[in-house]
């Protein structure tokens, strides 16, 4: 009875990673952001207040006003239309991206893991030559061979994020597949396939998912880069990257044209970043069975505060 009393006093039993994740503020706050972001990319193949390619000599440069809610560029078309069709293409890239890393860096990961030693050590050599290149280098030897297209950004975007999520897994593949319940599968008879698709992959799976969020960050975040070097989408299709680099010229005299496309990469990067944070707490194991101040105790003692 003592002991179930301590148990319950020192440690709560917490819920489901999801139901963890959505109880906190920041995991809340950027999945709303993300929802929204979303929500306005596919309504923008629906209806924008305005045709986002069409100029209008005499609406240059108008302040926000109820006719036009962000405001105009230099050449009369309306800065929140635009906003709203860029979302298609931080969608695009970050979805396309993400998957792509995702596909590849776990080939990776899996065979530079469990590939046989002739296999196995080239891949890893691969893996730290291919690290030590950057995305917008990659992207731009891409394009001046291929040319500058949204294709070229998520290839590149792909590639390099996914050398940095077969750097992450490829160890923690290895640990778990260590693991008592391993092998204890292994001494079942349970094939190495089976192995590997029902208990390895399984048990990296919270490392995995916080990695797919802060590569859909650094998606985002690189394209509107690109774009705005001239790599990314073509000059027809709105873009933050390219709205940044049409009306940099005019920061002085007209800042809120440079500042709208910028406030919404700051915004969506941000958004992505914190639910990379929140993720990482919800699937810590080390975490997942203690909330409040058990939760914060567990924590300090992790960076060597107060025992």
């Amino acid at each position: 009875m003592t002991l179930t009393t301590t148990r319950a006093q020192g440690s709560t039993p917490r819920p489901g990673w999801f139901r963890r994740l959505v109880s906190d503020a920041r995991g809340a706050a950027s999945l709303a952001v993300i929802a929204v972001i979303a929500l306005t990319a596919l309504v923008s193949f629906f209806w924008t207040p305005y045709d986002p390619a069409a100029a209008d000599a005499y609406a240059r440069w108008l302040s926000p006003s109820w006719a036009h809610v962000l405001g105009t560029d230099g050449v009369g078309r309306d800065i929140f239309s635009r906003i709203m069709v860029g979302a298609r293409v931080t969608v695009l890239v970050s979805v396309a991206a993400t998957a792509l890393a995702a596909a590849f860096g776990t080939f990776l990961a899996v065979v530079g893991a469990f590939g046989l030693r002739w296999v196995r050590e080239p891949v890893i050599i691969l893996i730290d030559v291919l690290i030590a290149f950057p995305t917008l280098l990659i992207a731009m030897m891409l394009a001046a061979s291929l040319g500058g297209s949204l294709a070229v950004v998520i290839v590149a975007v792909g590639i390099s994020n996914g050398v940095n999520i077969a750097r992450v897994l490829r160890p923690e593949l290895r640990q778990v597949a260590g693991a008592d319940f391993v092998l204890a599968a292994r001494a079942s008879g349970v094939g190495r396939g089976g192995i590997l698709l029902r208990h390895i992959l399984p048990g990296v799976a919270p490392v995995f998912i916080v990695q797919l969020s802060l590569t859909a960050a650094l998606a985002l975040l690189a394209e509107a880069g690109l774009s705005y070097l001239g790599f990314g989408a073509p000059a027809t299709t709105p873009s933050w990257g390219r709205m940044l680099a049409e009306t940099q010229s005019y920061v002085t005299v007209h800042p809120l044209a440079v500042i709208w496309p910028g406030l919404a990469i700051t915004i969506a990067v941000l958004a992505f970043h914190l639910l990379g944070d929140a993720l990482r707490e919800a699937t810590d194991p080390r975490l997942t069975r203690y909330s409040g101040i058990d939760r914060t105790m567990r924590q300090l003692r992790t960076m060597g505060g107060p025992r």
